[in-house]
């Protein structure tokens, strides 16, 4: 009687351990499913990897890359404009004198007058004469040591002024001679001792 129980028994046994085992075999094949679903749920989700971009010069640095926004050039500044002044007019020569005498204002070398004709202030006269066309009187008197035949400027020889006596000479229509004894030693510069036949050049 102890037989059939015991048989009974183990039966009940083994057919919890295989429904145990079927279990387990089960859960096994279900966790393995959950983690292939969710690798592949990962693998999709889970963001690109983030590279730093490449060097400048770098073999792998694309040239034809243009940042935005694209730099803006700089503009040089414009240099300030300097005005130019304009060129002065020319100026006007003065006419010359009506009596064909020269500028009053440039001293043309010292010149000493005296009187040795009958005519009262005749070397006053031409001392004034010879100041209006630039030359420099600076001494005014008679001469009385002798007649002098015409109007003459006097040059000292060997010190330059016969260009300036020739000068007077052809302005005042005067002969041009250098001096002679009686007047060698007397004070430096031209001598003109004028006679009766002196003429003004400002007389009409």
């Amino acid at each position: 009687m102890s037989t059939p129980n015991g048989t009974g028994s183990s039966r009940r046994t083994r057919t919890a351990g295989l429904a145990l085992l079927g279990l387990a075999v089960i859960a096994i094949l279900i966790g393995i499913v959950v983690a292939t679903i969710g690798g592949e749920q990962n693998s999709a989700t889970k963001p690109p990897p983030v590279t730093s971009p490449p060097a400048p010069g770098s073999a792998s640095a694309s040239p034809s890359v243009i940042p935005y926004p694209p730099p803006v050039p700089s503009i040089p500044a414009k240099a300030p404009e300097i005005p130019v002044p304009s060129p002065p007019e020319p100026v006007a020569e003065a006419p010359a004198s009506d009596q064909g005498l020269s500028d009053n204002s440039h001293s043309r070398g010292e010149v000493r007058v005296y009187n040795n004709s009958t005519i009262r202030g005749l070397a006053a006269r031409a001392a004034r004469d010879l100041t209006a066309a630039g030359w420099t009187v600076v001494e005014v008197g008679n001469y009385a040591q002798g007649t002098i035949p015409t109007t003459t400027a006097y040059y000292q020889e060997g010190t330059g002024q016969r260009l300036d006596a020739e000068a007077l000479g052809a302005e005042f229509k005067m002969r041009v001679e250098p001096r002679f004894a009686g007047i060698a030693h007397s004070s430096p510069g031209l001598i003109v001792i004028v006679t009766n036949d002196y003429v003004s050049p400002y007389r009409n």
